[in-house]
């Protein structure tokens, strides 16, 4: 961190861009309310997320991101432009599992779909679940994403992911609250 009074290392664990800028904010508080920078930048590395945001847990050599508590156009792109970032193995899969970003009234099925788009850039396979995120599988396909999929219900979403993930891949679940994604994780 680099700040009027000096440089400063710091780790944060937590991924993406996002989590960084957040790191930064939450240096510049600690500093304008009087904490001795060095304590601040000590203080990034014991963040937590809580919940289900950007929880990671490592399964059979398998990364999964239970990101699931909540979705809107923002924080999906952050997840996808965070995976699309991941440095995998050679021949491993970013695969991201989306669910219906609710409550975006009017801008409800535009978003899905430019979700869709991004989708196609970042991730290799895209797999879906909910009434909307129809919309963001043919967003992925119609911008050139063959292995984007939509399911019926969890459980088939569920086998299809136990069948296709490998060692070295990466799985990222995102989708609204109300969407329970959390039933997707457990059964994978």
């Amino acid at each position: 961190i680099v700040s009027e009074t000096g440089e400063y290392g710091a780790h944060i664990p937590a991924i993406g861009v996002h989590n960084v800028l957040n790191a930064l904010a939450g240096f510049g508080a600690g500093v304008a309310a009087g904490i001795e920078p060095e304590q601040c930048a000590l203080a990034l590395a014991n963040f937590k997320n809580t919940g289900m945001r950007q929880k990671m847990r490592i399964f059979r050599g398998i990364s999964v991101v239970e990101d699931c508590y909540n979705a809107n156009p923002d924080s999906m792109k952050a997840a996808l432009n965070t995976l699309g970032a991941q440095k995998l193995p050679e021949g491993a899969k970013k695969i991201a599992v989306l669910g219906d970003m609710l409550e975006l009234g009017t801008v409800a099925e535009s978003s899905h779909y430019e979700i869709g788009k991004l989708a196609a850039e970042k991730a290799d396979i895209l797999l879906c679940f909910g009434e909307l995120s129809k919309l963001i599988v043919s967003g992925a396909k119609e911008n050139g994403m063959e292995n984007a999929l939509h399911f019926e219900n969890k459980d088939e979403l569920s086998g299809y992911l136990r069948k296709t993930a490998k060692s070295g891949d990466m799985i990222w679940l995102k989708a609204s609250r109300g969407m329970k994604f959390e039933d997707i994780s457990e059964s994978f």
